[in-house]
């Protein structure tokens, strides 16, 4: 059984504290419990994982990850896909 949390962070910030449950699943391990945030959780429950760091992309990085998606979506109109990648994603990078 896995429990997956998205924006575990706001969780950790609210006044009433509703992560304290987390304690109880990880000591011994019942479940897996994956936790997205962009922040950083309390110590007490990080040091029972794994976490992973990731830089904010660059320039070339965004760009890269929008000519994919664009060349996958639209990958049997060429003239589509030249259009949108002409006129939008150096834009929105």
């Amino acid at each position: 059984m896995v429990v997956s949390i998205d924006e575990i962070g706001l969780a950790e910030i609210s006044p009433n504290n509703p992560l304290k449950v987390l304690h109880s699943l990880l000591e011994p391990p019942l479940v897996a419990v994956v936790g997205i945030s962009n922040w950083a959780l309390d110590a007490s429950k990080m040091n029972r994982g794994i976490t992973m760091s990731r830089p904010d992309p660059d320039i070339r990085d965004l760009i890269e990850s929008a000519e994919s998606i664009n060349s996958n979506i639209n990958e049997k109109n060429e003239q589509k896909k030249s259009y949108i990648s002409k006129h939008f994603i150096y834009g929105l990078a």
